[in-house]
């Protein structure tokens, strides 16, 4: 699992259509089982959670967001790699 967040330096309105037209790239990732997005008015900050299929894919997915290079309104970008509890993540209706 693949947590990205960062600082929004533009509005939020912005921030959306901008999110928008990323969004249908995205969803076409290899190996992308979900994506979920999440923003905080009151800090300006983004955040986004995804399930992919494997590190694999996980990593080729990184690649490609380092390839794209910087991002106008972005700052602070950072990513974090979590190992997913299927067992306990099932036990409260994970989507695993």
């Amino acid at each position: 699992m693949l947590q990205g967040r960062f600082k929004w330096t533009k509005s939020r309105a912005e921030y959306e259509k901008a999110a928008t037209l990323l969004a249908k790239e995205i969803a076409k990732a290899p190996g992308l089982h979900w994506k979920m997005w999440a923003f905080d008015d009151e800090r300006s900050m983004a955040t986004g959670v995804y399930l992919f299929k494997d590190l694999d894919t996980l990593n080729k997915y990184l690649k490609w967001l380092h390839d794209m290079g910087p991002t106008p309104g972005v700052e602070n970008f950072e990513v974090t790699v979590w190992d997913v509890q299927r067992g306990l993540s099932k036990i409260t209706n994970g989507p695993v």
